[in-house]
């Protein structure tokens, strides 16, 4: 049976998405996960993958570069060979006839009624990116698409017509929902959320994998290997947490390669646990030693490359939170503190002392929001607390 390819919501308020460009072409073969179309928002331009392996077909006319879709509306189809897909009624996005009307008015018109509108600007995401790269005011730009939306060349125009008459232009106006782009320029991570997780039943059932793995799975390895297999299972589900940014757009990976922290004799070792949500428990504790093992004596820090997450236990220095840190190299940070055990119950008369651990999880915004953030880290929560969940 086909599948559709669809605009997913990919933040809390996005509503819809402009497209970039194809990177395939119809009656193309493709894999599941596979990149197939870039999508912008006037948040972030991310990658959409493919659904499912198969041939794409039925494109849906309209959907081109520049063109505006919906979030949840079909696009295409992904089939088997000869399979017939419906036919999809044509998006006219972009109305060649209103982009003629926009652009016959004369200059000083646009601009009189840019000047008295209300409310937001109308402006496509690369334009919204432009106008932030050359410090431009976006109010006072004149829009030649639908509506009199602002479109990347109406920026461009603007600001080299204003270079050539030494005109000064105004700073920008940044909105509220963009403050978080700003942030992410100097390097600083946008979010940070912690959590506490009650650890009875992942230290029992810690202590049940130690004795069944024999003298190589030490208590630290034996968590850290737990830790990798929960984070991978509930990165599957929210692929927003396992992505970078780069080259300023958002990279969504097809795989999840988790770097883990170690003590190592001198200096630490950072192995990167390739495939995680692959693996198990044991193969993962094995992985591990190893890694852990094979660092030369003086050879200080040493680091693989190329994760997607990283997992550190501050539990091991005897700490607890992970403070607001710069996140260079990946999106999303998770920090596991130590375990203490405290008095908590439902109520004076139910009090139980438990073993709880803190959790922080810092994140680029670029990335994912708040909600996907909260959401991941629930989840992290709600899988230690109950790890049968992973079964």
């Amino acid at each position: 049976m086909a599948v559709e390819v669809y605009v997913p919501k990919m933040s809390a308020h996005m509503e819809a998405a402009e497209i970039v460009g194809w990177l395939v072409h119809e009656g193309e073969w493709v894999e599941q996960r596979q990149p197939i179309l870039e999508l912008a928002t006037d948040k972030v331009v991310a990658e959409l993958e493919a659904p499912a392996s198969g041939i794409i077909v039925g494109f849906r006319a309209g959907v081109v570069k520049g063109a505006t879709v919906k979030v949840g509306e079909a696009i295409a189809y992904i089939a088997r060979p000869d399979e017939q897909v419906p036919r999809l009624l044509p998006l006219d996005a972009v109305p060649e006839r209103e982009a003629q009307q926009a652009a016959a008015l004369p200059e000083p018109a646009r601009g009189v009624a840019r000047a008295g509108e209300s409310g937001p600007v109308r402006a496509t995401p690369a334009a919204r990116a432009l106008a932030k790269k050359l410090g431009l005011n976006l109010a006072l730009v004149a829009g030649t698409g639908p509506e009199g939306r602002i479109k990347e060349q109406d920026v461009q125009a603007f600001y080299d017509a204003a270079q050539a008459q030494q005109t000064t232009i105004a700073p920008p106006v940044v909105p509220e929902r963009v403050a978080g782009e700003r942030q992410a320029q100097v390097g600083l991570p946008l979010i940070s959320l912690s959590a506490v997780a009650d650890m009875t039943a992942a230290l029992a059932l810690q202590r049940t994998l130690a004795g069944r793995l024999g003298s190589e799975a030490n208590g630290s390895l034996v968590q850290a290997a737990f830790l990798v297999r929960v984070v991978a299972a509930v990165l599957k589900h929210h692929p927003r947490a396992n992505a970078t940014w780069e080259g300023g757009r958002v990279r969504l990976h097809r795989h999840i390669h988790i770097a883990v922290p170690l003590r190592a004799q001198e200096g630490y070792v950072i192995p990167v646990v390739q495939d995680a949500d692959q693996k198990g428990v044991g193969g993962i504790i094995q992985e591990l030693a190893q890694k852990q093992k094979g660092v030369p004596t003086g050879a200080g820090n040493v680091e693989e490359p190329d994760n997607t997450f990283t997992l550190t236990d501050l539990g091991a220095y005897g700490l607890d939170h992970l403070g607001v840190a710069s996140l260079a190299l990946q999106n999303a940070v998770l920090a596991v503190g130590r375990v203490s055990v405290i008095s908590c119950g439902p109520s004076p008369e139910a009090v139980a002392l438990r073993p709880m651990m803190p959790l922080t999880f810092c994140a680029d915004a670029r990335c994912l929001d708040v909600d996907q953030a909260g959401s991941f880290l629930a989840e992290v929560t709600k899988c230690l607390e109950q790890p049968y969940l992973l079964l």
